[in-house]
């Protein structure tokens, strides 16, 4: 069984029940709080984004050159961990991503709330 569908599939289904409870609230609730969630989930993505690069690019200068343009696509790099690494790197990619996925649902309430108000 593949798990990429299954992840999409409750992307999805979190995205629907986001607008549907932005769409509970008061217009003005919903694109206040999205604003503070897109914001301090931003805040908290970028730090552990850069946590995360820097402790990437530390395990791979640890062994020698560090490819060039690593950064551009650093996930490719994430097979080639020992398991100490993976350890320390990982779990900053983790919060990183996380962050920015709770941060698009911010987003997602703020718009709910502007487009009802629009309408």
């Amino acid at each position: 069984m593949e798990t990429a569908p299954v992840r999409e599939a409750l992307l999805v289904v979190v995205l629907i029940v986001v607008v549907l409870a932005t769409a509970s609230l008061e217009p003005t609730t919903g694109i206040r709080g999205g604003l503070l969630v897109a914001l301090a989930f931003l805040l908290l993505g970028s730090v552990a984004g850069a946590l995360y690069h820097r402790r990437l690019h530390a395990c791979l200068r640890d062994r020698g050159p560090v490819p060039p343009r690593w950064w551009v696509d650093p996930t490719k790099l994430h097979r080639t961990l020992t398991e100490p690494e993976r350890e320390r790197t990982m779990p900053a990619f983790y919060v990183g991503a996380f962050s920015f996925g709770v941060c698009v649902l911010g987003c997602v309430s703020m718009v709910s709330g502007l487009v009802r108000i629009l309408l």
